[in-house]
């Protein structure tokens, strides 16, 4: 694992700070001929090269072509992923696939470079698809959209009535829906019990001004139903998984 952590070390350095905005604002419009995306990669092959070197010196590697070969694919994919990520419109999901790719590679990489890669397969593969972890990952999509989508349902109503009286960033609403569930999830799998109470006086604080000075008891009694419905799915369906697992 050694290696492995040095090398996501160097990406994560070098992806998130030696890389300057105007780099990245170069790529997202010059794309394949950024000269800041050549300079981006040109800096991860050397955060890459200095990684493998002490890993070397480590006796976790062995100067071989094989090294220079994990080199070059590091540093080329790198460069390729990028180029395809620079394309997309940016986003949280674009980063998320991005990262994603990176990980993989440099994973993959690892696995080649020691010899563990079948044994990383079989592993990574029978982790990922025992029937628990299975159940958690279907708790947290229960707990994103469709819950949003019930709870817009069972709220229809009181939403029509207030139609035009408040106005938000579109999807904020239900992106803090998504963030609050999966945290109560999160906390109910792990027995921290106590973080709902802090999540739930958090929100309560934030909202006390918006709501205070709303004037509006009608807007009172919708946030708060809609919160209550939120939370209630959300423990439902945690509970739901930790009974099963």
């Amino acid at each position: 694992m050694t290696v492995l952590v040095w090398l996501l070390l160097a990406h994560f350095v070098t992806d998130f700070y030696l890389q300057p905005k105007a780099w990245v604002d170069d790529r997202e419009r010059a794309h394949f001929k950024s000269f800041g995306l050549l300079k981006h990669v040109a800096v991860h092959a050397l955060t890459s090269a200095l990684a493998l070197l002490i890993c070397v010196a480590m006796g976790q590697l062995s100067l071989s072509l094989n090294l220079v070969l994990a080199w070059l694919a590091i540093w080329l994919s790198h460069y390729l992923i990028d180029i395809i990520k620079s394309y997309a419109r940016p986003s949280a999901t674009a980063l998320l696939v991005d990262q994603f790719a990176h990980i993989l590679m440099l994973t993959l990489v690892w696995g080649w470079l020691t010899g563990l890669w079948p044994f990383v397969m079989a592993w990574t593969l029978g982790f990922l698809l025992q029937r628990d972890m299975l159940i958690i990952a279907m708790a947290f999509l229960l707990t994103a959209r469709p819950v949003s989508i019930f709870t817009a349902a069972v709220l229809s109503r009181q939403a029509q009535a207030l139609a035009g009286s408040a106005q938000g960033l579109v999807e904020a609403g239900r992106l803090i829906g998504y963030v609050e569930r999966w945290l109560i999830v999160s906390f109910v799998l792990s027995g921290q019990f106590i973080g709902i109470g802090f999540l739930l006086a958090a929100k309560s604080i934030f909202r006390f001004g918006d709501l205070s000075q709303a004037h509006e008891r009608r807007l009172t009694e919708y946030m708060l139903l809609g919160t209550l419905v939120s939370f209630t799915s959300a423990l439902a369906i945690a509970g739901l998984a930790v009974y099963l697992t």
